[in-house]
């Protein structure tokens, strides 16, 4: 574990773009630096379970950006300053285990953003303020006051429970208990429809009866009535509610003074109870007056004789369930197949039989012949008469401007008229020209040479519907871009009749299927992108006929399939992507790493095959291709050491193999790959030490050796690494002391080194960092074996 002890040093208010300071569980000790409270960027402030002491001061409210802060478990005293109310963006603020004194401020009010909010196990006393109400976020209020080891005596609340606490509409957990709050339980209560834990016991001059209106609370899963003066009977709608102890779901716990011996002595009477406690004897303050069940009259109570109507406090009413609403009518579609010219529509809608039909809409029977030639794909769908191919083609051939179009342009123009109408009535974002007879180089998203179509790009366009194989007919296209749409079903197989295609991307979609082997006949392909869809099967061998393709992008998919070897003879590729980001790890490559067939790729410059289940050693045939610069492999199940061979690719600039079963040393020999700005190798099994050549990366902005098995000191020659942005060394077996020479890296922007052997005090050089934004020596949240003692 992490020993870091002593105060926290001034320095630290030189680092004046810190966000977050995490330093839990350690000896850190004495008062707060008042340079802290000028670190006006921080977000997250965690120092729970150390020594410090003194007070809270009131300079906590100049952090107004905090969104965590945890002082919890340490020896504050003093008063909660009322300056807290100025932490606007606070979701969480704990301040329990402590020795913090005085009333609970009223500018806590102000803390409408906060979730969870603690002060328990302090020695805190006075009322709860009503303001309370306004924390309409809160999830968790805890002010309860139970007595410590340590001999501190806990809180000692008074007064009455606000009924403002009906409009804390997020709570679920609610701590009075072990206090001295008085009069009766608000029946506002009820109002807080997701609260789950009502603790209320321990408080001996809570009294009157249980408002029947708690049943209500349809989330309550605990609710603790012991050691109060409540009087008569649990009523018999909470009795309902109750569930079995082994449930999950349900009123489970519910506890009072029912316990009945001698018989006669229960004050609270209860048929369900999950527990009953000996009644004390306590004084009756206050004389409730219930009405009879279904009664209008308002709850009243007789305080030292004034009548208070209790549900006059809030004009808010106990939950009704009201009679659903009927859903609002769809907006209407729009038929994009009303593009077509009506009379056209009227020329074949009454005909019975579909070759009647196609000859009677098509006089011009060489305009049919020459579609059917040139489209086979069209042929099925030329004889229904709702496909967009029908429709395509009697929109052409009512053309106007027919006659002047040679064949070429004929079949472009109704390939084009094809794919418009295969998409779903939704509008496209722009369609210029796509719904009229004009010319088609006119047409959004079109580029033309010679009248010939040669570039289609409707990149985020709204395209939707199924991509029609008539696109395949586009004889001269040289780039066909359909980039972040919402298209939908298989890759036609006619693509593949795209011979000049230079570019196609169709990557941000929703396509299906398996990957036609015909994509393989595109034999200009330079650049094929087909990511972020829903494609399924092997990858075909047939993308191996691709030799002067430069760019191959395949990832997040559901691809499940080894890596073809045929991929060895793509010579000219620089990009090739297999690698899957989804959080349903759809693409899963299998196999062990093809070495000899990547090892030929010696164009290649971004290899990124990670979140696979591929498999083998690291292949050393990565340090014979010199044009690679990123080489990622992370998160699959590669075995083995690194190669010392990979240490001279003094040009590689990413390095990135975390989240596999590696099992060696960092070699010596990395200095030497001095071009390297990223090195990732955490969550392996690594050991050794960190060698001191590390020094040599001066080009290194993120390393990340952490959740490795690494022990020895922390090189101070890390130091020397003055680009270092993150430094990750954290859950190893680091021992000795945090080096003072961490504070040269003055660029650094993270530093997390929790969970290791530290022995150390915070070193004052540290406050050189004046572009950190995040420290973690200690993290309370995430690091379950931390040891470091700072």
């Amino acid at each position: 574990e992490n020993v870091i002890g002593g105060p926290i040093p001034p320095s630290i208010g030189s680092m004046v773009r810190l966000e977050v300071l995490v330093v839990s569980k350690n000896n850190l000790s004495g008062p707060l630096p008042a340079e802290l409270f000028g670190l006006t960027e921080l977000v997250e402030l965690i120092l729970d379970e150390n020594a410090l002491t003194g007070t809270v001061a009131p300079e906590l409210g100049n952090l107004r950006n905090l969104e965590y802060l945890r002082l919890d478990t340490n020896q504050f005293d003093g008063a909660l300053p009322s300056t807290i109310g100025n932490l606007v963006n606070a979701i969480m603020l704990r301040f329990d285990e402590n020795k913090l004194t005085s009333t609970l401020p009223d500018t806590i009010g102000n803390l409408q953003a906060c979730e969870e909010f603690r002060v328990d196990e302090n020695e805190m006393s006075g009322s709860i303020p009503t303001t309370i109400g306004l924390m309409k976020n809160v999830v968790e209020f805890r002010l309860d006051g139970e007595g410590r080891e340590d001999g501190m005596e806990g809180n000692n609340f008074q007064g009455t429970i606000p009924t403002e606490v009906g409009t804390m509409e997020s709570l679920a957990y609610f701590y009075v208990n072990d206090n001295s709050i008085n009069g009766t339980i608000p029946t506002e209560l009820a109002l807080a429809q997701d609260l789950q834990l009502l603790y209320l016991y321990n408080n001996p001059e809570l009294t009157g009866t249980v408002p029947t209106q708690l049943a209500s609370l349809s989330s309550l899963e605990s609710l603790f009535l012991d050691g109060t003066n409540l009087q008569g009977e649990i009523p018999a709608e909470i009795c309902a509610i109750r569930a079995p102890e082994d449930s999950e779901a349900g009123l489970v716990e519910l506890t009072a003074d029912c316990l009945d011996e001698p018989p006669g002595s229960a004050k609270l009477k209860c048929s369900c109870c999950s527990e009953c406690f000996e009644a004390a004897e306590q004084p009756a303050v206050v004389t409730p007056s219930t009405p009879a069940p279904g009664s209008t009259e308002p709850v009243t109570a007789a305080i030292n004789g004034t009548t208070i109507n209790a549900t006059s406090v809030t004009d808010k009413e106990l939950p009704v369930v009201s009679e659903p609403t009927s859903a609002p009518a769809p907006p209407p579609t729009i038929d994009i197949g009303a593009v077509l010219d009506s009379a056209v529509d009227e020329a074949f809608q009454d005909q019975s039989s579909l070759n009647m039909l196609l000859d009677e809409a098509i006089q011009d029977a060489s305009l049919k012949d020459l579609i059917l030639n040139a489209s086979p794909d069209s042929m099925a769908a030329l004889s229904d008469a709702n496909s967009p191919q029908f429709k395509a083609l009697v929109w052409l051939s009512d053309d106007p401007n027919l006659d002047s179009y040679d064949d070429q342009r004929k079949i472009d123009r109704f390939s084009l008229a094809s794919f418009y109408l295969s998409s779903t009535p939704e509008p496209w974002i722009d369609r210029t020209g796509w719904n009229g007879y004009g010319d088609e180089c006119d047409y959004y998203g079109i580029e033309c040479e010679d009248t010939r179509v040669v570039a289609l790009n409707l990149t985020e366009n709204n395209v939707r519907g199924t991509l029609a194989p008539e696109i395949g007919n586009l004889a001269s296209l040289l780039t066909l871009i359909l980039t972040d749409n919402d298209i939908e079903g298989p890759i036609p197989g006619a693509l593949g009749r795209l011979s000049n295609l230079e570019v196609l991307r169709l990557d941000d979609n929703d396509l299906t299927g398996g990957l036609p082997t015909t994509l393989g006949d595109m034999v200009n392909l330079r650049s094929l992108r087909l990511d972020d869809n829903e494609l399924t099967g092997a990858i075909v061998t047939d993308l191996g006929k691709l030799s002067v393709l430069v760019e191959l992008r395949l990832e997040i998919n559901e691809f499940t399939s080894e890596i073809p070897t045929e991929f060895g003879q793509l010579v000219n590729l620089r990009v090739l992507g297999l690698y899957d980001s989804s959080e349903d790890d759809s693409n899963l490559l299998t196999g062990t790493l093809p070495c000899a067939s990547l090892g030929n790729l010696a164009s290649v410059e971004s290899l990124i095959l990670n979140d696979n289940e591929l498999s083998g050693t690291l292949c050393t045939e990565f340090a014979t291709m010199s044009s690679l610069r990123e080489l990622r492999l992370d998160k699959n199940f590669i075995t083995g050491a690194i190669p010392p061979e990979l240490t001279e690719m003094e040009w590689l600039e990413a390095l990135v193999l975390d989240g596999n079963n590696i099992t060696s040393t960092l070699p010596q020999g990395i200095g030497k790959m001095t071009e390297l700005q990223v090195l990732r190798l955490h969550d392996n099994f690594m050991t050794g030490t960190i060698p001191n050549s590390i020094a040599g990366l001066k080009n290194l902005f993120l390393l990340r050796l952490n959740e490795n098995g690494f022990s020895g000191t922390i090189p101070t020659q890390i130091g020397a690494l003055s680009n270092l942005e993150e430094l990750r060394l954290d859950s190893n077996f680091l021992s000795g002391t945090i080096p003072p020479q961490l504070g040269d890296i003055t660029n650094l922007d993270e530093l997390r080194i929790e969970g290791n052997a530290l022995y150390s005090s915070i070193p004052s050089q540290l406050g050189r960092l004046k572009m950190l934004t995040k420290m973690v020596l200690w993290d309370s949240r995430e690091a379950l074996n931390d040891t470091n003692i700072i």
